[in-house]
């Protein structure tokens, strides 16, 4: 199942961490520069890491070259319940 979140990045910051704002939404702060994608990469380790999640289980969507992105998260039955907080779980039949 892929759960979609959007995600607000600040770019060089002094420390890296996750900010949850809602359900599927957060900022996160990585200490890398929005350069070469280096910011994205750090972005996808970071809210994995949040998450309890492998970081090749999310992937950037929307927004590569942008501060604000869509984040698909591909999240199984089992790690659900326990995300189930932090992210917008869609009703059947309805893609976020």
């Amino acid at each position: 199942m892929e759960l979609r979140l959007r995600v607000k990045v600040q770019p060089r910051a002094r420390k890296r961490g996750v900010d949850w704002l809602g359900p599927g939404e957060c900022r996160v702060r990585v200490l890398a520069p929005p350069v070469e994608g280096k910011a994205n990469k750090e972005v996808l380790e970071v809210l994995a890491g949040d998450l309890g999640l492998a970081a090749g289980r999310l992937t950037i969507v929307r927004g590569e070259k942008a501060s604000h992105k869509v984040v698909a998260v591909e999240v199984d039955e089992k790690t659900l319940p326990a995300l189930a907080g932090k992210l917008a779980v869609p009703k059947k039949g309805v893609q976020p």
